[in-house]
């Protein structure tokens, strides 16, 4: 059992740091970086590097959340004490963070593989609400997870 849940936290914490990492270079790097790029070379560009990046953070994300949930499925057995009582809001923020990426992110980068790249210029205002209060919540729910982590 100890074997499993080895391999499950390890799993489970390097897909949590490739979604956060792979979120963090969009909002932090790629998205006010884009509009100091020549008109030419930004559709290229964006044509070739977005869809990698949409589907690695997709991908980061769902086994993040999937292992997440392996993890608590084998964990539950023997939950209690206090750090049991850290993983809920850091399951429900990460929750929330995952629905608003596939809200804000997956549309914009529709839009953008559809040829309209000046959407990363200048989004809508409830595209990058949704991206950054979906940043926050997933350093949020990291926070938690973490606390849970040196409790138990």
């Amino acid at each position: 059992m100890s074997d499993l849940v080895a391999a499950l936290t390890g799993l489970h914490l390097f897909s949590v740091v490739a979604w956060v990492g792979s979120f963090a270079y969009l909002l932090l790097v790629l998205l006010p970086t884009v509009g100091k790029v020549t008109e030419e070379n930004r559709r290229e560009f964006l044509l070739k590097l977005l869809p990698r990046h949409e589907i690695f953070t997709l991908v980061s994300a769902t086994a993040a959340i999937i292992f997440g949930i392996a993890l608590y499925v084998v964990m539950r057995g023997g939950a209690s004490g206090a750090w049991f009582y850290y993983l809920w809001p850091g399951m429900v923020s990460g929750g929330v963070a995952y629905i608003l990426m596939l809200i804000g992110v997956v549309p914009l980068m529709k839009r953008v593989r559809s040829g309209d790249v000046r959407a990363l210029e200048h989004p809508p205002i409830a595209m990058m609400v949704g991206l950054l209060l979906g940043f926050a919540l997933l350093l949020l729910s990291f926070t938690f997870m973490v606390l849970a982590g040196t409790l138990g």
